[in-house]
């Protein structure tokens, strides 16, 4: 799976949670079940898959991404905790950590993944860099050869040092 992949999903699933829990929330405002620490995180979670979707920094995106797994932590912690309480504990857990797990285990895909991308992609970087400097090298045994400072044998033998 690629990062790009995770993050939306990631993304998509804040989307989701924030965006159900911000309008069950503002249903309760005015009444006694109204919780203003649950509208909270529901607007984090809503604002946080927007920027997550809009951003194009690499470097912001990640740290929204931690951001984010670190609350998923949190979810999934209380769902840990759920399991304590008898009867009703255990399917309270079990659905905190259906909606909470898939983006919590998407966030480390993505961590993950991006590591592995950017490693690749530096790799690549490094094998152009010398095919460059092997080219620029006998771009100049090929001047030396014309200007007369060298001779076809020493060329062919200074060419195959190069191309191995």
């Amino acid at each position: 799976m690629e990062a790009s992949t995770a993050k939306k999903v990631v993304a998509i699933s804040s989307l989701a949670l924030g965006g159900i829990s911000t309008i069950t929330s503002l249903f309760e405002i005015g009444t006694s079940s109204f919780n203003f620490l649950r509208f909270v995180f529901s607007v984090f979670l809503l604002v946080v898959g927007i920027l997550l979707l809009a951003i194009r920094s690499e470097s912001a995106q990640k740290g929204l991404l931690i951001a984010v797994f670190i609350f998923f932590c949190f979810c999934i912690l209380i769902g840990l905790l759920s399991f304590l309480i008898p009867f009703v504990g255990w399917l309270l857990g079990v659905i905190i950590f259906g909606i909470y797990g898939v983006p919590f285990a998407f966030s480390i895909v993505y961590f993950v993944t991006s590591g592995r991308e950017a490693t690749i992609a530096a790799d690549e970087d490094l094998r152009q860099v010398v095919a460059l400097d092997d080219m620029e090298r006998l771009t100049q045994l090929k001047q030396l050869l014309d200007s007369g400072a060298i001779t076809e044998e020493e060329y062919e033998r200074e060419k195959h040092k190069i191309l191995g």
